[in-house]
Formats: C-alpha cells, structure tokens, sequence
C-alpha cells in the first residue's frame, strides 16, 4: 500500500509540475569577420518583458577580455540585439554565453588583406 501510494505521489508531481522553457541563444552568422556585426538572437520565456545580458567572450588564456550585451525582450521573451565584432587580435573567436542556454561559439576572421589596419598587420607576422 504504500508503495502505491508514494508511486502515485511521484506521478501526481511529474505531471503537474509547470512546464519549463528553455532559454536560447543563437548568433545565427557561420563566422564572424573583424570590425563587422552580427545579430545575437534570444530566446527566453520565463524573462517576457525584460531585458537580459549575453557575455561575449574572446577565449584567450592568456589576454581575457569580454563584454556584456543587454537584449530586450518582448512579451514573448524574443529579442535581437547587434553586437560589432571588435577589430583586435585578442578576438580570433567569440563565445556567446548567456545563463541557462547552451553557448555559442564562432570564429572570427580578419577583415581582408590591405586596409592597414593592426589586425591585419599582426595577423601577417
């Protein structure tokens, strides 16, 4: 008997539990080129109405940087916001984190050959 009854304890809280949403990010560009942009889509539910912060990483061990992007979410907890690849050799690669979502990680390319400026000149040493 009271194995039954804690069986359907445990049926009656699976069950009636709320269902939860997972949070989503996307940076929907394949690669990334220095100095230009790409949109970093969220998706998150539960915050409808707020606003949520995306930390962009760069991966380096030994020179660590980051930044925060804030996105707008509307009443579906969907939003786009743009963030502008730096132009820097400490960023070969961005990681896009934000809590809860599985991150996305993305290459960054340096702009093309010639226009002078110090990636494209570290970059060819």
């Amino acid at each position: 008997m009271r194995i039954a009854m804690w069986a359907a304890l445990v049926a009656v809280n699976l069950f009636a539990a709320p269902a939860v949403t997972a949070q989503v990010i996307s940076v929907p560009a394949p690669t990334l080129t220095a100095g230009g942009s790409t949109n970093i889509d969220v998706m998150d539910p539960a915050n409808a109405n707020s606003t949520v912060t995306v930390t962009v990483e760069n991966g380096s061990e030994n020179n660590p940087e980051s930044v925060e992007i804030e996105v707008q979410l509307d009443g579906d907890g969907v939003g786009t916001a743009t963030w502008m690849v730096p132009d820097s050799p400490k960023w070969w690669s961005a990681e896009f984190r934000l809590p809860g979502a599985t991150s996305q990680s993305r290459l960054i390319l340096p702009r093309p050959h010639g226009n002078g400026d110090a990636f494209t000149a570290a970059a060819m040493r």
